[in-house]
């Protein structure tokens, strides 16, 4: 006499086969439109397993399920797996593109901190640049004060440079 399978069992069977089934159609359809960000982050066999979303329609499942040996498990299984390689791949070209963008902000960080920098060196030289020239001009205006008062005092002429080289025998 062949025992037949309670009800119960064979309801929990179809809808354990359902669940899995619609969760790798959603996953492959999350994969194939690049929208990853409502499957969660540390994608494994066991998150697989117990991720739940109700705007996905995606429901858990039990590990046993999961792990079964049964011929009509072990082929979802062996898409489960392919699909959670295909999502690791997926995440780590994104990560590499996340990597080259951190490395891009960081050399822009770097640049303008660089120019920054030479910002504040130039701000630096021309307000001393422009302190000189303050200096000078006192100083020229002291020197003409006192060459128009003290008949001694000669006033400087502006002389041009020599660009030739004198030697030790010339004469000035």
């Amino acid at each position: 006499m062949k025992t037949k399978a309670p009800a119960i069992a064979i309801r929990r069977r179809e809808a354990a086969i359902t669940a899995f089934r619609t969760k790798l159609e959603v996953l492959e359809r999350l994969l194939s439109e690049g929208k990853l960000d409502s499957v969660p982050k540390r994608l494994s066999v066991t998150t697989f397993a117990s991720w739940e979303d109700a705007e996905l329609g995606v429901t858990a499942l039990s590990r046993s399920v999961v792990y079964s040996e049964e011929a009509e498990y072990l082929q979802f299984r062996r898409s489960m797996e392919h699909l959670l390689d295909r999502v690791a791949q997926r995440r780590a070209r994104g990560s590499r593109r996340d990597n080259a963008e951190d490395n891009l902000r960081q050399r822009l960080a770097e640049a303008e901190e660089r120019a920054k920098s030479f910002v504040n060196q130039y701000s630096a030289v021309r307000a001393e640049l422009l302190a000189v020239r303050a200096e000078n001009v006192r100083l020229r205006e002291k020197l003409q004060r006192l060459a128009e008062f003290t008949p001694t005092v000669v006033a400087m002429a502006p002389r041009t440079r020599d660009t030739r080289f004198s030697g030790p025998d010339e004469d000035e």
